[in-house]
């Protein structure tokens, strides 16, 4: 018996997930199936992360998205296994990336450059996947004054694509008239742990923040921002001691509108 909470625990924090979330579109003319990862923090998942790339793979992606921190800062065995991972991702579709607090450094992101792996700023790296054209947009900033509106700083001059901002702070108020379609970040991992009727225990620095009356929270999932959506992946990584909330991989499902 005395087993059994041990294998609850493993299952808890060393098993992924694959969720599925369907977004639809007039501008999407085919399906478009991107994957999101975050927050990895230097874990593996098997011999080289072999068991996550299969399961990335079993998606078949049309792009990947990885929104930060997938090595912990000073850490230079998970910094390895993070630019290891992602090189090995670009052999299946183009990847992108933005930074989070921890992995940001220069030589890091050259690395990831080198290795293939596609860095997009305000200005936005323009792809097209199945006839459907995408502007991926990344914000890098790990903090945000008091306030901002950031809408103007990100505003392109392209109303026919499908607009994707990756930002690892899940923060869409400092992106209200942006015209971005999709937002996804990453940086809470889900609150580590979720009580059933409560939510997360703690995330933000607040003890159970969902309950706090007035305080809008951006912890897991979906959020609806006007006509735009939010996506918030509670990471592969960090502490282990999750609940309820098993490690992720977001497979977001580009649909045509009506389908």
């Amino acid at each position: 018996m005395g087993f059994c909470p041990f294998l609850f625990w493993y299952g808890q924090n060393f098993c992924v997930q694959t969720v599925m979330f369907p977004v639809a579109s007039s501008k999407i003319a085919a399906p478009v199936t991107l994957v999101q990862i975050s927050d990895l923090h230097g874990l593996n998942y098997g011999r080289e992360n072999e068991r996550l790339i299969r399961q990335i793979a079993a998606a078949e992606p049309d792009l990947i998205c990885a929104t930060g921190d997938m090595y912990t800062r000073g850490d230079a065995s998970g910094r390895r296994i993070a630019v290891a991972l992602l090189r090995k991702l670009c052999a299946l579709c183009p990847v992108l990336f933005v930074p989070g607090e921890h992995d940001r450094e220069p030589g890091y992101l050259r690395e990831l450059s080198e290795a293939g792996v596609l860095l997009p700023d305000i200005s936005g790296i323009s792809l097209e996947i199945c006839g459907t054209a995408l502007c991926i947009q990344g914000c890098s900033a790990a903090w945000f004054p008091p306030g901002c509106d950031w809408s103007e700083r990100y505003r392109v001059d392209d109303s026919e694509a499908f607009r994707i901002l990756l930002c690892h702070i899940p923060r869409p108020d400092v992106f209200p008239n942006a015209g971005v379609d999709l937002m996804l970040s990453g940086d809470s991992h889900g609150g580590l742990m979720q009580l059933p009727g409560l939510g997360s225990l703690y995330a933000n620095d607040q003890l159970l923040p969902e309950r706090q009356n007035g305080d809008v929270q951006w912890i897991s999932g979906a959020y609806g921002q006007g006509d735009w959506m939010l996506w918030v992946n509670p990471g592969l990584g960090g502490v282990p001691a999750r609940l309820f909330n098993r490690p992720e991989i977001s497979v977001i499902q580009l649909c045509p509108a009506g389908k």
